[in-house]
């Protein structure tokens, strides 16, 4: 199903290639797509030097495949990131959607389509949230359920809200009453049979939609380059759902299935590796001289402080220069949202 999902997005007037990050999706799906190709098909990859570098195993599947490859090492400047902000409708706060757009325009320099990997992850159980709620014993699913340490209740802590109930409270000027804590509640779940099923649905209907293909889309559209996924064929996206949570992961690692029905025809280290994902240096953006130099802006003069409270803000710049780097994701949160407001100015209310 899969190989006759990627030949259908194959078809066009237009030269195809793929996006190849070196992971299990984007690897099949080269794979598959070069294995349909009449000539080599151009695959593209990038990476951020010492940083997150995904190169050399993009590289190795490249040459595998007998792809004609093209790799770029991204720099990211606060330009970049500002014309990112201003191709944003609304504010996105994923910071990949910097090196994505940066891909974007390396692919479109030579192909107007690629395929990509999206979905994988979400339909083969690929994330560690599904290894981490995998075949518990009865004791300690009601211990969960009694500290609301449920599927569910992790979801929504550790992947919709960054900000707790109680940050929010004290961060937003209004207390947070206008921010939509647990979405999770208008997902019909009915369909659902396992926990590990669950966290699947909340993925597609929310990360998969409000997040990665936003991403995605956005970026690509900058450039003028069609994206496709082979991944979100439907009926491939049905039968990959009710397939037994085993067949796609177990304890120790995801998408069983497509090392069985792939692992043969890719290198070993494709399924072996730690999943690293597109992500961004954000420590390393956040200290830059030139990102620091606005983020100390935001101390007195920023335009999120209509919305925020200055002196929370400030305390998270604080925090994350005083050396708590774990606070880089709700700092690029913050900063990113001044971005955007700055790059959209009077076009918001």
């Amino acid at each position: 199903m899969l190989a006759a999902s990627v030949k259908s997005r194959l078809v066009a007037d237009v030269e195809v290639g793929t996006f190849l990050s070196g992971g299990v999706d984007s690897s099949i799906v080269t794979m598959l797509a070069q294995s349909c190709a009449q000539r080599s098909l151009k695959s593209f990859s990038a990476g951020f030097d010492a940083h997150i570098n995904e190169l050399p195993y993009a590289r190795e599947i490249a040459n595998g495949a007998g792809t004609e490859h093209h790799e770029r090492t991204v720099t990211v400047s606060v330009e970049d990131m500002r014309t990112v902000m201003r191709y944003l409708d609304e504010p996105l706060g994923d910071s990949s959607v910097v090196p994505a757009a940066l891909i974007a325009k390396l692919a479109r320099e030579k192909v107007p389509v690629v395929l990509s990997g999206d979905g994988g992850d979400e339909l083969f159980m690929g994330y560690g949230h599904y290894r981490a709620h995998w075949d518990l014993p009865v004791y300690k699913k009601v211990l969960a359920a009694i500290l609301d340490f449920t599927p569910d209740a992790l979801y929504v802590r550790s992947h919709l809200n960054l900000f707790s109930a109680h940050e929010r409270a004290r961060l937003w000027r209004d207390g947070g009453s206008a921010v939509e804590l647990d979405p999770t509640a208008r997902i019909d779940l009915s369909s659902a049979e396992t926990p590990l099923q669950r966290l699947a649905l909340l993925d597609m209907h929310l990360k998969l939609p409000g997040d990665m293909l936003v991403k995605v889309d956005r970026a690509s559209m900058m450039h003028s380059l069609e994206v496709r996924s082979p991944f979100l064929q439907h009926e491939l996206a049905q039968f990959a759902f009710n397939l037994p949570d085993a067949y796609k992961t177990d304890r120790t690692r995801g998408k069983i299935v497509l090392e069985k029905a792939f692992g043969a025809f890719l290198p070993r280290s494709v399924f072996a590796r730690k999943k690293q994902g597109f992500g961004a240096p954000l420590k390393h953006w956040l200290a830059d001289g030139v990102v620091r130099a606005l983020i100390g802006e935001m101390r007195n003069d920023s335009r999120i402080s209509a919305y925020v409270r200055g002196d929370r803000v400030r305390s998270y710049i604080d925090a994350f220069y005083d050396g708590h780097q774990e606070m880089s994701y709700k700092l690029w949160m913050l900063f990113a949202l001044e971005l955007w407001m700055r790059e959209h100015e009077g076009e918001y209310s």
